[in-house]
């Protein structure tokens, strides 16, 4: 698979992660958020995996957009955990509320491109 090809797949994937994340969390408060364990796993799950697809996003494209956070994508698992075990759900909640807006303008401009 050619590198073009390559990267429309993984920028398609993280799209599709992105609108998971914003169904998700539609209509949901952090109270209910953090009552709900099904609801934190499928969000990180969802962060994972734009994490692995930023991963192979190839370094000319990431060099060509440096306005989307590449390096901090492909490190979010890390940072949304509480080491290898837990989840730290204050975190994830300002990550959906914070990142995912702009790192999904930033992923559809790259799309509509």
């Amino acid at each position: 698979m050619k590198d073009e090809d390559k990267d429309k797949f993984f920028i398609h994937s993280i799209f599709e992660e992105i609108k998971k994340i914003e169904n998700f969390v539609e209509n949901e408060t952090y109270a209910t958020f953090i009552k709900d364990e099904k609801l934190q796993y499928a969000i990180y799950k969802a962060f994972e995996n734009i994490g692995e697809a930023s991963k192979n996003i190839s370094t000319g494209l990431k060099e060509k957009h440096t306005d989307i956070p590449w390096r901090e994508l492909a490190g979010l698992r890390d940072k949304l955990s509480h080491g290898y075990f837990g989840i730290d759900c204050e975190r994830i909640w300002e990550a959906v509320h914070r990142d995912v807006p702009a790192v999904k303008a930033g992923i559809e401009k790259l799309i509509n491109e």
